[in-house]
């Protein structure tokens, strides 16, 4: 119920001032990925490296690894248009966690009949890996841990208590 994208997704991404010789330059294409993937959040995704190079040859789709708010994330990169966009395929699921977390919030809140406010050590987006779980803190008069963890790549959860 949370995701983001699921695998497979597709982001076109337009590279401005293509090379005018078929070839975009891999520094014009690795800027712009991150913006394409999370628009909102491209500074989570760091270290990306393409084999082979991105746009050495645009018939050939390149695949790519980085990481996400410190998980590894896969995807391709493929020429589109010309010279002028590549196409990227993100391999993964990845999960607003806002959303989540206001969902668990509000359970809380019917469960302990008081309202919170909580708090998680988390990024704004993550990748969906089935058991990954992040710590948080509901506080009203007194303060109570919890987990969430998530039950699959699509953003079920359960919260643990404790």
């Amino acid at each position: 119920p949370f995701l983001r994208y699921a695998p497979l997704v597709v982001a076109v991404v337009a590279i401005a001032g293509g090379c005018g010789d078929g070839v975009i330059s891999q520094d014009q294409i690795l800027a712009d990925i991150p913006g394409a993937i999370l628009a909102d959040h491209p500074d989570l995704i760091e270290g990306i490296a393409c084999e082979p190079e991105v746009g050495l040859d645009p018939a050939t789709p390149s695949q790519c690894s980085a990481t996400l708010a410190d998980e590894p994330i896969s995807f391709t990169v493929t020429a589109a248009g010309g010279n002028d966009s590549v196409v990227v395929v993100l391999e993964e699921s990845v999960i607003d966690t806002a959303p989540l977390i206001a969902d668990a919030r509000r359970s809380l809140r019917a469960d302990l009949g008081a309202k919170l406010t909580v708090d998680c050590d988390v990024a704004a987006v993550i990748v969906a890996v089935k058991g990954a779980q992040f710590a948080c803190t509901a506080t009203d008069e007194a303060e109570h841990s919890f987990s969430i963890r998530l039950l699959d790549e699509i953003g079920n959860y359960r919260i643990n208590l404790g």
